[in-house]
């Protein structure tokens, strides 16, 4: 049972989506405190000059800071009109437009209340797109010891789902010790993963580290998988 574990992403990256491919099954971290500068609610996203956009998701700012990313709530449904209309301008004459935007419509068509709740329909439908049969389990459909930590928390999630093969991110080498893990007859792996590029709609150059949106817009759902 290989397990990875990380937080929601708008749109993610082609790198986590690489990871949640490789695995077994995915764990879905709802009950940790939202990045201000991370990506949870937000992304890049290239214009039709090849400016780099950070797209975000508002929420409602009082008490956020003592809140789980699950207990969050959207502040206003204006921003769908705005991501949406931003889509359509600058990526409308991208070769497989019209395919993507009908499969993320319906995302957009409806109003979410909590922030989750669109960033895990955000993340089926990527996966969905890119045909990935992994298994997602939320971390709060788990029962861990709540006031567990950085790798104390990674482990005691593991444990709850039987895990004998651990895919983590390189950012957490630097904390994690492969006896901790060894203790728990878990095998701790780390994702080697390099940025395939790919033809981006008129660009003489690539840039990388956009959000999975880009990448479809660009090759399509058929191809998409070659790229993750």
């Amino acid at each position: 049972m290989l397990v990875s574990i990380h937080q929601p992403s708008y749109f993610p990256w082609q790198g986590l989506l690489n990871k949640i491919n490789q695995s077994d099954l995915f764990i879905l971290m709802d009950e940790v405190q939202l990045q201000d500068r991370g990506f949870q609610h937000r992304n890049l996203f290239l214009d039709k000059h090849f400016i780099q956009h950070l797209l975000t998701i508002p929420i409602e700012k009082k008490f956020y800071r003592n809140q789980k990313l699950k207990e969050l709530k959207t502040a206003n449904n204006f921003w769908q009109k705005k991501h949406l209309h931003f889509f359509q301008h600058n990526y409308n004459h991208h070769p497989f437009y019209d395919e993507i935007m009908e499969s993320i419509l319906p995302l957009y068509q409806q109003n979410y209340t909590f922030l989750i709740d669109f960033l895990e329909s955000n993340l089926r439908l990527n996966m969905q797109l890119f045909q990935i049969d992994t298994q997602l389990v939320l971390q709060s459909e788990l029962n861990y010891h709540k006031d567990a930590t950085k790798c104390t928390l990674i482990l005691d999630l593991l444990k709850q789902v039987d895990a004998s093969e651990y895919l983590s991110g390189i950012g957490a080498k630097h904390y994690q010790k492969n006896e901790d893990f060894t203790k728990e007859n878990i095998v701790l792996l780390y994702q080697n993963y390099q940025q395939t590029p790919y033809s981006q709609y008129k660009a003489k150059t690539f840039y990388p580290g956009l959000s999975s949106l880009d990448l479809l817009f660009n090759v399509g759902k058929d191809k998409a998988p070659l790229y993750i």
